[in-house]
């Protein structure tokens, strides 16, 4: 993912940031491997932690952005 100096995209709902730089490079990790363990295992962030932020995206949209399977 690319950095830009001094730049910085927020989608805010209700005043909390509901993606940001680091929300968004977990949903393009796990775009990339298919799966949450896997894209946090890339991002060295525990499995908990990546299923935190899963929920919180999904909670902050109408529809889910990450669809989870068993």
């Amino acid at each position: 993912m690319a950095r830009y100096p001094g730049l910085t995209l927020r989608v805010l709902a209700d005043k909390h940031p509901a993606m940001g730089p680091g929300k968004a490079q977990l949903v393009a990790a796990i775009d990339a491997t298919g799966s949450i363990s896997a894209a946090a295992r890339a991002m060295n962030m525990s499995y908990r932690r990546a299923w935190q932020l899963v929920e919180a995206i999904n909670e902050s949209f109408s529809r889910p952005v990450v669809v989870t399977a068993t």
